[in-house]
């Protein structure tokens, strides 16, 4: 009963793992190839760095396709969906750019509950009813099961 989320955690810690070697060999390659100062701090000298070895580790690492992956993305896409609205707001480049760390907390811009909340659920819960209602075998597995047997379960007990 343990073997498959054992298996699960391990695989995800190697995935970990060998993303974080490629993402760091690809910064040390990068920062090689653009006169640097000459000192290693272990971060990308330029944002770009960042960007380039996050996407091939991306595509190298988790790009499988595997359950585990698929949940995986779908956590960050949503972190950064929230990241990117957060930066929008705050004017990130200029509020970074002072170095006011409070201005780049996940925490300087709060969501409004009233209106942004709000249209953010309506648009998620809308999207996702119309994909299972319209084309369901493109949903996750484990979501559309779960979905199936809340929004479907009473369809086969009035049979």
């Amino acid at each position: 009963p343990l073997g498959r989320p054992l298996r699960a955690a391990w695989s995800h810690g190697y995935n970990l793992a060998k993303f974080a070697l490629l993402y760091k060999t690809l910064l040390v390659i990068l920062r090689g190839r653009t006169n640097s100062d000459g000192g290693w701090r272990g971060r990308p000298e330029r944002n770009w760095h960042a960007a380039v070895a996050g996407a091939a580790g991306g595509f190298l690492v988790w790009g499988d396709g595997s359950e585990a992956n698929v949940q995986i993305l779908l956590y960050l896409f949503g972190r950064v969906a929230l990241a990117c609205y957060r930066a929008a707001r705050v004017g990130a480049g200029k509020a970074c750019a002072d170095s006011a760390a409070s201005a780049c907390s996940p925490y300087a811009v709060r969501v409004s509950p009233p209106v942004s909340a709000r249209a953010a659920s309506a648009a998620i819960w809308g999207a996702v009813m119309y994909l299972f209602e319209r084309w369901p075998q493109h949903l996750q597995r484990g979501l559309r099961s779960s979905m199936n047997e809340i929004y479907r379960a009473d369809d086969t007990l009035r049979d």
